[in-house]
């Protein structure tokens, strides 16, 4: 995480709860796209709103460094998650390569 956390492009929050990590997001923004690449909430501190918290977070400081839109790629467990925050489902395939040829 520290290589990103130097990244410009890069917004990396954490939550500290009496000196303990209790969650963390990071997404970047490369001036054309946007995507919360990572969010997770120690479970001992979920059900508290800190998840959402931190994407209310992350979402306004990549808005104020210009990111019209917000994606994050998730599964069908994590769907009406994020839509509870407001993304939407969009009808797009996640293409993977392999190898560098």
């Amino acid at each position: 995480m520290r290589r990103g956390g130097l990244c410009s492009a890069t917004v990396f929050l954490g939550v500290e709860i009496d000196n303990k990590v209790a969650g963390c997001i990071r997404a970047t923004y490369d001036g054309a796209r946007t995507i919360i690449h990572l969010l997770s909430v120690d479970p001992q501190f979920q059900k508290q709103n800190i998840g959402r918290t931190q994407v209310r977070a992350a979402c306004t400081e990549l808005n104020h460094r210009g990111a019209p839109t917000v994606a994050v790629a998730a599964t069908e467990d994590s769907q009406s998650y994020w839509e509870g925050l407001d993304f939407e489902l969009l009808p797009v395939f996640l293409m993977l390569k392999t190898g560098a040829r």
